[in-house]
């Protein structure tokens, strides 16, 4: 039979006294910070992003298995894509400091999308009207 022990442990932002089950935990559950839920338009936002950056980081270059999106000026509540940058864990720790390089390169992978967009939509379609009066008579 395994016995678990319980500490009493001071919280250390409000100084009440509760049970855990490790003398690790400083922090009671109603001072424990709460996850962060973004807003829908931020999800949305983060894969838009991520395309624009093609998952490279913004600042070192690295290609990314795993990106993370930072917010440049440090405002969660700026959803603005020219607030977000596709950011490495190792980077992601450096954005003060590092604002107007980020926002350079920003700017320069918007304008390399926007051409690359206005290049598709300038891009012919193929004339298929030849390979349909094919496909009808091969039919007969």
């Amino acid at each position: 039979m395994i016995i678990e022990k319980k500490y009493i442990v001071t919280c250390t932002k409000c100084g009440k006294q509760f049970k855990s089950h490790s003398p690790l935990i400083r922090v009671c559950k109603n001072c424990k910070s709460p996850k962060k839920n973004y807003p829908y338009k931020y999800k949305e936002a983060r894969c838009d992003v991520q395309i624009r950056d093609k998952c490279v980081c913004t600042l070192c270059g690295d290609e990314l298995s795993s990106s993370r999106v930072g917010f440049i000026d440090g405002n969660e509540k700026n959803i603005n894509l020219d607030n977000l940058a596709t950011l490495c864990n190792h980077c992601i720790r450096h954005i003060s400091g590092n604002e107007a390089v980020i926002s350079a390169k920003i700017k320069e992978n918007n304008e390399e999308l926007k051409k690359h967009q206005e290049s598709e939509k300038n891009k012919k379609k193929p004339d298929l009207t030849n390979l349909h009066k094919l496909l009808n008579k091969l039919k007969r």
